[in-house]
């Protein structure tokens, strides 16, 4: 049988994303049908099924997709196909991101997926690596981060520090540029343009992991309300927000 700590450990549960009705849920069906926590690890969790079953029922028919109901997605190619691709779902699907116009970017990208853009040409052997998941957009804190560290080769914990300044507006182009300075990789060319799009999107990403684990719930959610045929499953009506 499955034991909650093990359930919580491995879906990277913490104060901030548990949600305590879904996770019972969860532990519910596992000791039903007395799965452990190795079985549990086995799920795929890029079953078809479950992505079908996404389409078919426009995401909002389980707790943690209500989001769709009130922003629904506008055509059957924006639908997730993968874990990969729900997770950057949650991440991109909050009030304030919607408005920005980074989801409209985002899932042109996806439509477009051997044509995209990079923000920067000068940093394409940057970026394209780091944003390769996303499409080109940046969504999540780690990559901001990542992109500072490699573009000014500064540390991981300079790096966190001026995303959170970024995430709050709290610095100046004069303030960054000396980041540059400081390591002599400064560049007329495209200072500016770095300095405009860390300005515009960095406030709209969100941490990956928490995205993550959130993801992991609802997939679960769905994916043994599809293969118990359990209609009760998810629909609390106990959202958590992530908003």
């Amino acid at each position: 049988m499955i034991d909650k700590i093990d359930l919580l450990e491995f879906l990277n549960i913490n104060n901030d994303s548990l949600n305590t009705k879904w996770l019972e849920m969860i532990l519910s069906f596992a000791h039903e049908n007395n799965i452990c926590i190795e079985q549990f690890k086995k799920i795929s969790l890029n079953d078809e099924k479950v992505y079908e079953y996404l389409k078919n029922n426009n995401l909002s028919a389980i707790d943690p997709f209500e989001i769709f109901s009130k922003y629904p997605l506008q055509s059957v190619c924006q639908y997730p196909n993968s874990f990969e691709e729900l997770k950057n779902l949650f991440a991109i699907y909050r009030p304030a991101v919607l408005e920005s116009g980074i989801v409209d970017e985002y899932f042109e990208n996806r439509n477009n997926p051997t044509n995209i853009p990079c923000q920067i040409e000068e940093l394409k052997d940057v970026f394209e690596p780091i944003l390769q998941n996303s499409y080109g957009v940046p969504i999540y804190h780690e990559q901001v981060i990542k992109i500072l560290q490699n573009v000014l080769n500064i540390s991981y914990e300079t790096a966190k520090e001026l995303r959170k300044k970024f995430a709050k507006r709290k610095i100046s182009y004069f303030e960054f540029t000396e980041y540059f300075l400081g390591n002599g990789s400064y560049k007329d060319d495209y200072v500016g343009r770095f300095y405009a799009l860390l300005e515009f999107y960095t406030p709209y990403t969100i941490d990956e992991n928490f995205v993550i684990s959130y993801t992991k719930q609802a997939y679960y959610l769905a994916y043994f309300r599809i293969y118990t045929n359990n209609n009760e499953m998810g629909s609390s009506h106990a959202i958590l927000s992530i908003y």
